[in-house]
């Protein structure tokens, strides 16, 4: 569940001396894939994919065609190489409790054409890429160093069973330019 006062993220070098690199005031919009998803066109409206996601928390709703042309209704979806692919989706239809059809799909957005390479299994964690995501201040320093991470909720002490840890190195991939076109 998600804890009352938002969630705290620390991080650190080492098991020890963790400083506050973010705090996340939203539960964002998150999910797994139901239906495998195929490689698609670039650069145009795919018509022919459709893609069925299970919501753990959050909702999703339909957008205009000019508004999906500026941006609207991103999500990032994570391919079985550990790539993630940002797909946008014009159409989102609830066909059960918490479940969604996403239909009129741009793939491969914001330079991630190549993470397309390969289907995208069914279970694929699945994320809405809205104003509840919390970005985490980084320096081109950082890019590369495997950092400790404890994420818990903020109310409680850092101490505290309710955190989780893990290492990560982010790799600086939002660095790219984008494709040519």
């Amino acid at each position: 569940p998600w804890p009352m006062g938002g969630a705290a993220v620390y991080r650190s070098p080492t098991d020890a001396g963790f400083t506050l690199a973010a705090m996340a005031g939203a539960r964002g919009v998150i999910g797994v894939t139901l239906d495998e998803l195929q490689p698609g066109p670039e650069s145009r409206i795919d018509h022919a994919s459709r893609l069925q996601v299970k919501l753990h928390a959050g909702a999703l709703a339909s957008t205009t065609r000019p508004a999906l042309l500026a941006g609207a209704n991103a999500a990032a979806i994570q391919g079985a190489d550990g790539e993630w692919e940002v797909i946008q989706f014009e159409t989102a239809t609830l066909v059960a409790p918490s479940t969604y059809v996403l239909t009129a799909l741009l793939r491969g957005q914001a330079g991630t054409e190549r993470a397309m390479r390969e289907a995208i299994p069914a279970g694929a964690p699945f994320v809405l890429l809205d104003g509840a995501l919390t970005p985490i201040p980084l320096t081109r320093d950082d890019i590369g160093l495997p950092l400790n991470w404890r994420s818990g909720p903020a109310n409680l002490d850092l101490g505290d069973a309710a955190y989780r840890t893990t290492t990560h190195a982010f790799r600086g991939l939002g660095l790219r330019p984008l494709s040519p076109v």
